[in-house]
């Protein structure tokens, strides 16, 4: 349920965080497209003027052109009517003054010494206005003069008179040069009226603008709108797929708990069973290597028993005649004590090396070799097995089922020497004490165990050897790890017997000290 409600306030977080990202991408978007449109209609603006100059001015250059090129033909035509230069020039100037006169359409006329021939105010007629300036201080007719006789005439801008008293605008005019008669003709157009047309193109491209955006407005909430809907929708449909999952996971959850209880159970019953059956196999071995013990034991206890036959034959047939002396009765006896001593402490080493109860007691090191040598002593002796301790530690005390894992590890050495035909058979046991920790390192002179079967050799049923049931060194690494806590590791190392340097297995065991 938790986890549950944590995947929707994820979701929910992600939801949020779709609108927001489909908020600004709209917001991006209709920002770009705003400012992209924005400058085309800036960019149409500068053209419009730029093109409404040109136009203008070509209109107005191409007007007095053709105005000369009429005054040409007319003065021509006129003059072969035998008229006086006077009366043409008066029927040219009356000509140029019918065409058009408005404030931003009429034609003036000046001669080259800058004498008013045509104006649109009469006023102005007839008068020199060779110095006429601007409010920029330009001389207006002297430069007009200077254009106008130029190759090609041209154009001169400036502020000039709109007829009103202190009224002057900015106009543009064009001048050529009509030099039959010595004229200076031109036309202009002030700069407002074309201020005018731009305004209205601006106004009529803004009014287009505001449409664009509000189109731009008007699908960017539908976007919006569209992808939060979808949005929501997903949301939805995700929370409801979260339910239903949920519930599935529930019920396979729950399922997966029985099994779980169920595959515990057998797993402790598998585990009773291979502890039953281990302790079985153990036992059996340990009932084996004690078959073994008393084979040679029963072979070994011949000659003690023998010896106290001796004793008491010899006591009593001394006795009967009287030829015993008291000191030598009690030597018979001594030896008789001695010998039987000896039999119940092999008794004693048997009992507790069987009893299962005394696994768990605590022994010295010193009481646990010298059980473990003097039980193994009828085999080493058998085989001709030379051992020898190396104990530089005193009262620490050890669990007594180490007891199994010496006489384990012996015979083991035991099995080597005899498969290998080792002759001068060696094994050394050392005792240390670092660090809170009983060091023992058992080596043999066997020849060794091949270092690729290191990692198996404490396996369960694994073993080199064909008559064996591969238990004794499993149950060693499982007295040690389990019961006492112990680490053991193997290697292969060398050993000096006899002045020869020779291969054997090497156990390194550590154990922590019991403290009484």
């Amino acid at each position: 349920m938790i986890k549950n409600n944590h995947y929707k306030k994820i979701l929910r977080r992600n939801l949020i965080f779709y609108m927001l990202l489909v908020l600004m991408i709209s917001i991006v978007f209709s920002l770009f497209f705003t400012y992209t449109y924005y400058n085309k209609v800036n960019s149409s603006l500068i053209n419009f003027e730029r093109t409404m100059k040109l136009k203008e001015k070509n209109k107005t250059k191409e007007k007095v052109l053709k105005l000369i090129l009429q005054l040409e033909l007319y003065q021509n035509f006129l003059l072969k009517d035998k008229k006086n230069n006077e009366e043409v020039n008066r029927v040219l100037l009356k000509f140029i003054k019918t065409l058009s006169f408005n404030v931003n359409d009429y034609i003036f006329v000046f001669d080259s010494n800058g004498k008013q021939l045509i104006h649109f105010e009469d006023r102005y007629e007839g008068v020199n206005r060779i110095n006429l300036q601007d409010s920029n201080g330009t001389f207006i007719i002297r430069d007009l003069i200077k254009i106008g006789k130029s190759l090609d005439g041209g154009f001169l801008e400036y502020t000039a008179s709109t007829g009103d008293k202190d009224l002057s605008k900015d106009k543009i005019s064009y001048v050529n040069y009509f030099a039959a008669n010595d004229w200076i003709i031109g036309s202009g157009v002030y700069l407002d009226y074309l201020t005018q047309s731009v305004q209205i193109e601006q106004n009529k491209l803004k009014k287009e603008l505001n449409n664009q955006l509000f189109i731009y407005m008007k699908y960017s909430i539908l976007f919006i709108l569209f992808f939060l809907i979808i949005g929501y929708y997903l949301y939805k449909h995700i929370e409801g797929l979260l339910d239903y999952y949920k519930e599935v996971i529930e019920s396979k959850n729950q399922k997966l708990r029985d099994l779980n209880k169920l595959i515990k159970t057998k797993v402790i019953e598998v585990k009773e069973d291979n502890k039953k059956k281990d302790q079985l196999l153990f036992q059996r071995e340990k009932l084996a290597f004690m078959g073994e013990l008393l084979n040679n034991i029963a072979h070994q206890w011949r000659q003690p028993l023998n010896e106290i036959i001796s004793y008491a034959s010899i006591s009593n047939f001394s006795l009967k005649n009287k030829k015993i002396s008291k000191q030598e009765l009690h030597k018979n006896l001594d030896g008789i004590v001695s010998t039987t001593t000896y039999l119940s402490q092999t008794i004693e080493d048997f009992r507790s090396f069987f009893s299962n109860s005394s696994n768990k007691e605590f022994k010295s090191t010193e009481k646990i070799i010298e059980q473990a040598l003097n039980l193994f002593q009828p085999i080493s002796k058998k085989e001709n097995i030379k051992v020898l301790i190396e104990n530089k530690i005193k009262d620490k005390f050890i669990l007594n089922s180490f007891l199994q894992v010496l006489l384990n590890l012996l015979n083991n050495s035991k099995d080597a020497f005899t498969a290998n035909h080792i002759k001068n058979r060696l094994v050394k046991i050392k005792l240390n004490f670092v660090d809170n920790k009983i060091l023992i390192s058992y080596m043999d002179n066997a020849g060794g165990i091949p270092e690729k079967l290191h990692d198996r050799i404490f396996e369960p049923y694994f073993t080199t050897k064909g008559d064996s049931q591969g238990i004794g060194l499993h149950m060693t690494y499982q007295i040690l790890t389990l019961h006492m806590k112990a680490t053991i590791e193997i290697s292969n190392k060398r050993i000096e017997v006899d002045g020869m340097q020779q291969v054997g297995a090497c156990f390194d065991i550590k154990v922590k000290e019991y403290y009484e």
